[in-house]
């Protein structure tokens, strides 16, 4: 399956360094790219927190960890999520796909990539619950005898 450096080198589309040095400028180039507009790609090395960046952001595109979804989610940004098939349980891609067959994100693969950017840009998404608090506190209190 083709990734960006890939799409990039068969002219796909094309990468160039923003006006800061944090941000890519994807803009396809192709007649057949289904990407009609350019997306602007984020990267910075590490940071105290993202919330602000996945507020700002039209659509998410992320790995399908459980810690980038809830995130995600929470922030009511669009997400597509892409799974590592590689890994030896496949336990993302369990995950990515419960949660589309909800409808609280899109998925995909490094195959797909491009079009589902597209699609998931463009569908409307089922907000995803608040967390009921004291759920968990309580479960574990009555198991543990304490209430």
């Amino acid at each position: 399956p083709p990734d960006f450096d890939t799409l990039v080198s068969k002219g796909d589309i094309t990468k160039r360094r923003g006006i800061s040095n944090s941000t890519l400028r994807w803009t396809c180039l192709k007649e057949t790219c289904e990407v009609k507009r350019a997306i602007d790609v984020q990267w910075f090395p590490i940071k105290d927190s993202i919330s602000q960046d996945l507020r700002d952001a039209d659509l998410v595109v992320g790995h399908a960890g459980a810690g980038t979804i809830l995130e995600t989610l929470r922030s009511g940004t669009k997400l597509l999520v892409v799974s590592n098939e590689e890994l030896m349980d496949n336990h993302q891609f369990e995950l990515a796909g419960a949660m589309a067959e909800r409808g609280f994100l899109a998925k995909s693969s490094l195959k797909n990539l491009i079009s589902d950017i597209r699609r998931a840009s463009e569908k409307t998404f089922r907000p995803y619950p608040a967390p009921k608090q004291g759920v968990f506190s309580a479960f574990l209190e009555r198991q543990l005898g304490l209430q």
